[in-house]
């Protein structure tokens, strides 16, 4: 297996080794150089030793500690890891708005001295400190968010040969890690070679590395405007035989949408979860939930005559002066803690939730049932408490500029109304050339808002939100189970769900007598 690992390496870089002055073994000073050159072995490391006791407690002092050290011992390969750990450290606990300098002061050195450490030869780095060193590079060179560094990091660790210190899975997730991040540096040529290569040297099924394959051919043909041959050829090698390889492909393309959105390399989104589609994996390219319920009509937007929740939905209409009061007065008595933050944001702090039941919520709150008295009435009659374990009722307070970023929701088998409650506009800072400053698209959609007026989607349809009006909006929003959703079919009913505290939030899960 290892000749395989040496002859596609030959092929996939040219080897830069490290070069030192030689001189014969005869020559009396030269012996003397290489006697002196680690006579302080044991000195270095007692240093060493110390400086990560002090790394426990202070990260700036054992930084000053090391740069120190390294002024008389530039060239230890255990000082300058430790020097790249501790950079790396300070940068992790900078502030958000502080990571632009830190990138340049902490990140970029910590990567750079990395660098240097797995380009030293193997005499002065030896195979142990190679492997571990490679371990720590990789992890930080991927996380940093330059695809060419990260691509330079992962040819420089696999340019030493057969380490006998790294073991073969250790190697086929290097090699797989440089396809990705060949990828996403848009080297796509030099991606779909190592990708072929790869299952010389690693037999098996890899279904992640050959949808990034046909990922590529398929962006290709759009490109070229030629006809997908290749990339469908692809595809049906790999088409999911059970559950288990398509929750394995469904958390691959959950990596690779987020990457891509990061880059706004949108077009190849698109075409990723085309290519999902013709597999099978999702319904469509829009409808992406992780429980699917087959035989559920399935459209973005619902008219609220084909929801069963009409009478419901009338009766807030009617009512609808009286229920916007209470709702507004209610945002007023609330404190800012009663507000979560949803994660769904591109800015932070511009998107806050009020629930009335979600979020480990299982009853109507009394404080706010006190301020909205008619608003709960109502709500208990769509039997939301007693039906659905998922569903959630809340207020949604937008702020100017805010963009909930496309995201879909956990099942097909609920659906949600969303009521405006607010939708004034402060016209003098409104973004010119908006379509509409306010406004929802569901899948190939856009929702037209009208203030007290129900708009029903289902959320396991791509969905996000942007507020470009200049003035804050606040939404009401009611989930319900789907109309066609069976009782046999019903797991959304409270009694198979356990809700469990998770870093402080309320996390639901299925009960495993319902999983068996």
């Amino acid at each position: 297996m290892k000749s395989l690992v040496i002859l596609f390496l030959m092929t996939l870089t040219t080897v830069t080794w490290c070069t030192e002055d030689t001189c014969s073994k005869d020559d009396p000073l030269c012996n003397e150089k290489e006697e002196n050159k680690f006579k302080d072995t044991d000195q270095v490391q007692s240093l060493l030793d110390e400086i990560e006791v002090i790394r426990r407690t202070n990260l700036n002092k054992a930084h000053e500690e090391i740069k120190s050290l390294l002024i008389n011992h530039p060239e230890n390969p255990k000082a300058l890891l430790l020097l790249s750990k501790i950079q790396r450290a300070l940068y992790s606990r900078l502030h958000p708005k502080m990571r632009d300098i830190g990138r340049l002061e902490l990140l970029n050195p910590s990567l750079n001295v990395l660098m240097k450490i797995l380009n030293m030869p193997k005499e002065q780095l030896s195979d142990k400190a190679h492997a571990e060193t490679a371990e720590f590079a990789s992890a930080n060179a991927m996380g940093c968010g330059n695809k060419t560094m990260s691509v330079q990091m992962l040819k420089t660790i696999l340019e030493r040969q057969n380490n006998p210190a790294i073991d073969l899975d250790s190697y086929r997730y290097y090699f797989e890690m440089l396809a990705e991040e060949l990828y996403y540096d848009k080297q796509f040529s030099e991606a779909k070679t190592l990708i072929d290569n790869f299952y010389k040297m690693f037999p098996g099924t890899n279904h992640e590395l050959k949808l990034l394959s046909a990922l590529i051919s398929r962006y290709n043909e759009v490109v070229n405007k030629e006809p997908f041959v290749l990339s469908h050829d692809i595809l049906k090698k790999i088409k999911p035989k059970d559950d288990d390889q398509k929750r394995e492909i469904i958390l691959f393309i959950n990596d690779l949408e987020t990457e891509l959105r990061r880059q706004k390399r949108t077009t190849e989104v698109y075409t990723l979860f085309e290519l999902c589609e013709e597999l099978g994996v999702f319904p469509s390219k829009y409808q992406r939930p992780n429980m699917l319920f087959d035989n559920l009509k399935a459209q973005p937007v619902w008219n609220v005559e084909e929801t069963g929740q009409e009478k419901n939905f009338i009766k807030i209409q009617e009512n609808w002066i009286q229920i916007k009061k209470e709702l507004t007065n209610l945002t007023s008595e609330l404190e800012d803690d009663d507000w979560k933050e949803n994660n769904n944001l591109e800015t932070e702090a511009l998107y806050g939730q009020y629930f009335f039941l979600g979020a480990g919520r299982t009853s109507l709150p009394p404080f706010a049932c006190a301020v909205t008295p008619l608003f709960c009435e109502i709500i208990r009659e769509f039997n939301i408490m007693q039906e659905c374990a998922l569903c959630e009722v809340k207020l949604e307070f937008i702020e100017p500029q805010a963009h909930i970023k496309p995201h879909c929701g956990p099942t097909n088998a609920k659906l949600r109304g969303v009521i405006p409650v607010s939708l004034s506009t402060n016209i003098t800072t409104v973004v010119h050339n908006e379509e509409s400053p306010f406004r929802m698209r569901v899948g190939d959609e856009t929702i037209q808002w009208e203030e007290g007026k129900p708009s029903v989607l289902d959320t396991s349809f791509e969905n996000e939100v942007w507020n470009r009006s200049g003035g804050p909006k606040l939404l009401l929003v009611i989930d319900f189970k789907h109309p066609e959703l069976m009782p046999e079919d019903d797991i959304l009913h409270p009694s198979n769900w356990d809700i469990v505290d998770v870093d402080g939030n309320a996390v639901y899960q299925m009960k495993p007598s319902v999983l068996s």
